[in-house]
C-alpha cells in the first residue's frame, strides 16, 4: 500500500484595504440587490423621509411614563401595581376604592405608541416597569379632590385655633404666608 501525499499549494490572498465609506456603499448595493422581504416596514423607507425637518424639533429627555392623551371626560395618573418584581396589591386596592381604573390598551389611538402589556394580570392594558395607566371620570376626580381639599383645610384650621390657644398675651400668633423677623435691638452709642 502505497501512502502517498499530495500537496496542495494555494497562492497567498491578497488583502486590499477597503475605506469605511467604500465598505458602506458595497453594503448598500448587496442590500439593493437582495430581494425586498419586508418593504413595509418603516426604516427602509427612511430614504423619503425628510430628516431635516425631525432635525429641527428641540430634543427632549425620554420619558418612560409617557401617556397618550386622555379620553373625553376622564382625568387619568400611573398607578404603581408593584415594585423590585412584587406585586403591591395594597396600593393597587387603594387606589380602585378611589375609583380609579386600568386603561385599556383598546381605547388609544392607534397613530399613538403607548406601552402595552402582553400578559399576565394586567394584560390588555397600558402599562411599564410596575406601573399601569388607570383614569377616572373627571366629575368623580373633582369630588374627591374636594373631599381632600376640605380635609386639609379642616387639618390647618384646627393648627391655627392651637397655636391661638397657646400664643402669650401681647405676642399674638397670626398665620401669614410670608414670614418676618422683628426683633428690638439696642444699638451701642459710641
Amino acid at each position: 500500500m502505497n501512502d502517498a501525499v499530495e500537496e496542495i499549494t494555494v497562492p497567498p490572498v491578497k488583502r486590499t484595504r477597503v475605506s469605511a465609506k467604500k465598505r458602506a456603499e458595497m453594503t448598500l448595493q448587496q442590500e439593493r440587490a437582495a430581494p425586498a422581504v419586508h418593504a413595509n416596514r418603516q426604516y427602509e423607507t427612511w430614504d423619503e423621509a425628510d430628516i431635516h425637518a425631525e432635525a429641527s424639533k428641540p430634543w427632549l429627555r425620554p420619558s418612560s411614563l409617557d401617556a397618550p392623551p386622555p379620553r373625553n371626560g376622564f382625568a387619568q395618573r400611573w398607578i404603581r401595581v408593584g415594585s423590585f418584581g412584587k406585586d403591591d396589591p395594597t396600593n393597587t386596592s387603594r387606589k380602585f376604592r378611589e375609583g380609579w381604573r386600568p386603561r385599556p390598551s383598546s381605547t388609544v389611538d392607534p397613530k399613538y405608541h403607548s406601552p402595552n402589556i402582553s400578559q399576565g394580570k394586567w394584560a390588555g392594558c397600558i402599562g411599564v416597569e410596575g406601573m399601569i395607566l388607570c383614569e377616572m371620570p373627571e366629575k368623580i376626580r373633582e369630588k374627591r379632590n374636594a373631599h381632600y381639599m376640605a380635609k386639609t383645610q379642616k387639618v390647618t384650621d384646627a393648627i391655627a385655633t392651637d397655636l391661638q390657644n397657646e400664643s402669650r398675651p401681647g405676642m399674638p400668633i397670626t398665620q401669614e404666608r410670608t414670614s418676618k423677623v422683628v426683633k428690638n435691638v439696642k444699638i451701642a452709642e459710641d
